[in-house]
């Protein structure tokens, strides 16, 4: 018996390997294989075991990235994936993301400090 053959992503029955998947979203080979125990995602297996992705595994991957983004848990993540709709609330989810984009500044302002205290730094050390 042969392995179902990986086509091309833009065909809709394809079914994507792992590392197309890791590539593509940029997690982890770890990551896929938690949120599947967790139930998250449930890729089909090829004859040898093998991990294999449909369009629908990509979306909810796209998905489960966006939520955790949003500061969704992978618990509220997973609620909203098996309700088919999200558990929280859209003001919810708007104050979180809120959240995240005051943290995003408050890094870069903390960077830019950084970069000037050690230029600062160098400068003093080689007049």
């Amino acid at each position: 018996m042969t392995e179902p053959t990986v086509q091309a992503a833009a065909t809709t029955d394809a079914l994507l390997p792992i590392s197309t998947i890791m590539t593509t979203h940029q997690v982890t080979a770890r990551t896929l294989r938690y949120w599947e125990q967790r139930g998250l995602i449930t890729p089909t297996r090829s004859e040898t075991g093998r991990r294999l992705y449909s369009a629908k595994d990509e979306s909810r991957i796209s998905i489960i990235l966006f939520l955790q983004r949003a500061g969704l848990s992978l618990e509220e993540i997973g609620q909203s994936l098996w309700a088919g709709q999200l558990v929280v609330s859209l003001d919810d989810l708007d104050k979180r993301l809120s959240d995240k984009r005051a943290q995003v500044v408050d890094m870069a302002m903390c960077q830019c400090l950084a970069a000037t205290r050690l230029r600062e730094t160098i400068e003093a050390q080689n007049p």
